[in-house]
């Protein structure tokens, strides 16, 4: 988030702004934010590595949210304001948007964690049609694993006292975090303990 904030403050803002002043037509400037959010993501994804592939990372995530913006004005023209609000609340429509986002972002990770060598040898161990299956394979689980999230969160959050949402209190907070606490514990002993011998016997 603080990452994300200094390049609102610092980026986008100040571009946008900068933009809007050189630029007389008010048709053209929701297209200047659109340009501005190409340019935050790229620099974003820029900030994580040196490399070309992450420069080709931070040109995936401007694509994306650049593309995610256009097609919001454009639907916004064809329905209206109202239409484009109340379609976004619409359970299918806002699981498939969260689905389509969450798959965009994993295919961009491939240039995230690869060389372009290891990516070289995916491209080509996998032909145009399997990586389009890959994708909406992701894009289909994604959707589905994070409409069944939002609803259990719902589901939660419902259940209140005269404070609040029970899941909200301070109480429920320090039983998340003790476990938390609790599970990272258990990890940290685990993964210090020696590989027990049958492993090695076995193999």
């Amino acid at each position: 988030m603080t990452l994300s904030n200094w390049f609102k403050t610092f980026v986008y803002n100040p571009l946008l702004m900068a933009l809007i002043r050189r630029t007389s037509s008010v048709t053209l400037q929701p297209y200047l934010g659109v340009l501005c959010y190409f340019a935050t993501f790229f620099l974003v994804g820029v900030w994580h590595g040196r490399t070309s592939e992450f420069i080709f990372f931070g040109l995936l995530q401007g694509i994306g949210v650049s593309v995610n913006k256009l097609w919001q004005m454009g639907m916004t023209r064809a329905l209206g304001r109202n239409r484009q609000k109340a379609l976004a609340r619409n359970i299918f429509y806002s699981s498939f948007s969260r689905g389509l986002t969450f798959g965009w972002l994993s295919v961009t990770l491939v240039w995230f964690w690869a060389e372009w060598k290891q990516i070289n040898s995916i491209f080509v161990a996998l032909s145009g049609v399997q990586w389009l299956g890959v994708w909406a394979a992701i894009w289909l689980c994604a959707t589905v694993f994070l409409a069944l999230w939002e609803s259990l969160r719902a589901a939660l959050l419902s259940m209140r006292t005269k404070e609040g949402p029970v899941l909200l209190s301070r109480y429920a907070r320090v039983v998340y975090a003790s476990a938390l606490g609790l599970a990272g514990l258990v990890m940290t002993i685990l993964l210090n303990e020696p590989v027990p011998e049958v492993i090695y016997k076995v193999f």
